[in-house]
C-alpha cells in the first residue's frame, strides 16, 4: 500500500525530471524569458525539496514506539525476568551393581599357586542366593582342589553351599543364606584357588552369573565381568624371591629355607639349582657363585 508520507519524495523526483527537461529547452532557446523561468523553477524545486525533508522527519517521529521496536528473530520477547530453578535434579535410579573377579590382572610363575576372588555390589539389597559359573582354559591353569571345598573357599562377606569343579574348564558355585548377607558395595562371596601350568602365556578367567537374588527372591541386577587376565611366565632357576633376577638375596633365602627358618616370598620350585631333588646349602652356594659371575649356568639347567 502506498504511504502518504512518501508523496513529496515521489513529487520531488517527478519535478526533478521536469526541471531537467525544461533546463534543456532553456539552454537550447537561449531566450531572456527562459532565464526568469529558470530562476523560478529552481526556487520552486528548492522549496519542494525542503518540504519533502520536513515531511519525512515528521512521519518518522509520528510512528509509535511499538512500530520502532525491532521484531525479535524468534518471536516476541517476554519481559518477565527468568528466575533460576533452585530445585535439585532428581536422583537417578539405582544402577546395576557389578559382579567382578579380582584381581583383574596378575602375573604368576609356571606351576605357581594363586587365587582369584569374586565380589558383589548389592546396592541396598541383601544377597540371599546366587548361582555362578567360573570358566577357564585348562591348558594354562587348573583348579587347586586341595583348597577349601573342591577349590573354593567362603569369602569374608559371603557363603558357599555347593561346588562342582569336576568338569575341566569350569567351576559351578552356588549358595544360599536365609537371612542374607550385606547389603554392601564390595561383598566378598568366595575365592577360587588355581595352579598355573607348565606353559608360559596369557589366559582369561571368565565369570557368568545365573542367579543373584535378595531375601525376597527379587533379582539383584548385575553386569557380568569381562574376566580376569592371568599372565604366566617361566620360572627363572635360582630366582627364589621372584624378582626376575638372581642375587645374593636368593642365596640367603635358600640357606634360611634349608635350616627351617621359613623365609617369606620363597619359591621352592626355583631353589633346586643343582637338580638333586633336594634344597640344601649347595644350592645357596651355587646361586652365590652365579651372582658374582663364577658360573654361567646351573647344573640343573
Amino acid at each position: 500500500m502506498f504511504k502518504k508520507e512518501y508523496f513529496f519524495v515521489f513529487a520531488l523526483i517527478g519535478l526533478s525530471i521536469v526541471y531537467v527537461l525544461l533546463s534543456l529547452i532553456v539552454f537550447l532557446s537561449r531566450g531572456k524569458w527562459s532565464r526568469a523561468f529558470h530562476k523560478k523553477l529552481a526556487i520552486g524545486a528548492m522549496i519542494i525539496a525542503f518540504c519533502a525533508i520536513i515531511n519525512s522527519q515528521n512521519a518518522a517521529y509520528s510512528q509509535t514506539p511499538a512500530t520502532l521496536t525491532p521484531t525479535p528473530l524468534y518471536g516476541i520477547i517476554d519481559p518477565t525476568p527468568i528466575i533460576p530453578d533452585e530445585t535439585p535434579p532428581p536422583v537417578p535410579p539405582y544402577s546395576a551393581p557389578p559382579v567382578i573377579i579380582a584381581p583383574a590382572n596378575q602375573t604368576v610363575r609356571t606351576n605357581e599357586d594363586f587365587t582369584t576372588g569374586v565380589y558383589v555390589n548389592s546396592g541396598n539389597q541383601k544377597v540371599a542366593a546366587y548361582g555362578m559359573t567360573v570358566s577357564y582354559d585348562n591348558s594354562f591353569i587348573s583348579v587347586d582342589r586341595n583348597m577349601g571345598e573342591y577349590g573354593v573357599t567362603v569369602g569374608a562377606d559371603g557363603f558357599v553351599t555347593a561346588v562342582n569343579s569336576e568338569n575341566q574348564g569350569q567351576v559351578i558355585i552356588s549358595g544360599f543364606d536365609a537371612s542374607g548377607k550385606g547389603p554392601g558395595s564390595n561383598l566378598h562371596m568366595f575365592t577360587v584357588g588355581w595352579t598355573a601350568g607348565n606353559s608360559a602365556g596369557t589366559t582369561i578367567i571368565n565369570l557368568s552369573v545365573d542367579v543373584l537374588v535378595d531375601t525376597n527372591s527379587s533379582p539383584i541386577w548385575f553386569y557380568n565381568t569381562s574376566g580376569a587376565q592371568v599372565q604366566i611366565i617361566e620360572i627363572i632357576l635360582g630366582d627364589v624371591n621372584s624378582d626376575e633376577k638372581i642375587s645374593i638375596i636368593d642365596a640367603l633365602l635358600v640357606a634360611q629355607y634349608y635350616v627351617d627358618l621359613n623365609p617369606g616370598n620363597f619359591n621352592p620350585d626355583a631353589a633346586d639349582v643343582d637338580g638333586s631333588g633336594t634344597i640344601n646349602v649347595i644350592d645357596a652356594l651355587l646361586i652365590a657363585r652365579k651372582y658374582v659371575g663364577l658360573i654361567d649356568t646351573f647344573p640343573g639347567e
